[in-house]
């Protein structure tokens, strides 16, 4: 189990190499991604179904920009705190830097919560209307695990040596150990959450933003493999053969169709 302490123990001895160790080798071999779907009435909902099917149908993931997440505070959980001792022009650009940085990177989203999480299948697949995908992560070193706080990050210090390395490395002509920490003290910033958000467990990837929208990626890119597909119990019919088409014909997964037994709270069939 990933403990935030023994991370951050890393960290403040700079160890870098034994941050990023100890990540990787406590990222799960699944995570989970749930969808909504609509009841496919109206021509809205038909629209934005279809898009998110033909991303499904294409193994990609939808990545967006923070502004765009459910969660306000994404990405804006650190904030630069101004001190005295420190020049206004001084706050200002870390200030800047804090800010353009948020819109350098797109995000999607993946959590250790799995098929028989009942609130995120309120929440996330439309009152089960959707559906959840496990996926095989095939290259850990790209996910950062999201840290949940309960108050925001005073990070003045941060932005500001991160300025500083990044004038030593062009003095050098290469990259400063410090420039790497520093980055990625400033990329651990952009997967912090309020605590409110802890019961999701979530695991984020993070791309280059290209342009002022979100783009698909292809999930080999990222190195996540469909391994299999969970259909929600109020998911209608439609869609129940379209899911099961592109679990047999694109994915190559098995498919599953959720419901309550008489026994279990949720239980799974396969969709033969």
């Amino acid at each position: 189990m990933f403990e935030d302490r023994e991370y951050f123990s890393f960290i403040e001895k700079s160890d870098l190499y034994g941050a990023q160790k100890y990540a990787i080798e406590h990222t799960p071999d699944y995570l989970y991604k749930f969808y909504s779907l609509s009841d496919g009435k109206s021509c809205k909902s038909k629209r934005l179904d279809k898009k998110k099917l033909l991303t499904l149908e294409r193994n990609q993931s939808w990545f967006d920009l923070s502004k765009n997440q459910n969660d306000p505070l994404d990405m804006r959980m650190a904030y630069v705190d101004e001190r005295e001792d420190v020049d206004c022009s001084q706050i200002d650009l870390a200030r800047e830097l804090l800010s353009k940085s948020r819109d350098c990177f797109l995000l999607s989203s993946f959590g250790e919560t799995d098929e028989y999480d009942l609130p995120m299948w309120q929440f996330y697949a439309n009152a089960h209307q959707g559906y959840c995908i496990r996926y095989k992560i095939t290259k850990k070193h790209v996910f950062w695990k999201v840290m949940y706080n309960r108050d925001r990050l005073p990070v003045l210090s941060i932005p500001l040596n991160l300025i500083q390395e990044m004038k030593e490395s062009d003095k050098a002509g290469k990259e400063t150990f410090g420039l790497q920490i520093y980055r990625h003290y400033l990329l651990m910033l952009m997967c912090a959450k309020h605590t409110s958000w802890k019961q999701e467990k979530e695991y984020r990837v993070l791309f280059p933003a290209e342009s002022d929208h979100g783009m698909n990626i292809d999930n080999e890119l990222i190195g996540v493999v469909p391994d299999a597909l969970f259909i929600g119990m109020n998911c209608c019919e439609k869609y129940k053969k379209k899911l099961k088409d592109i679990c047999t014909n694109s994915l190559h997964c098995d498919c599953y169709q959720a419901f309550i037994s008489e026994t279990k709270i949720l239980d799974f069939g396969l969709v033969k």
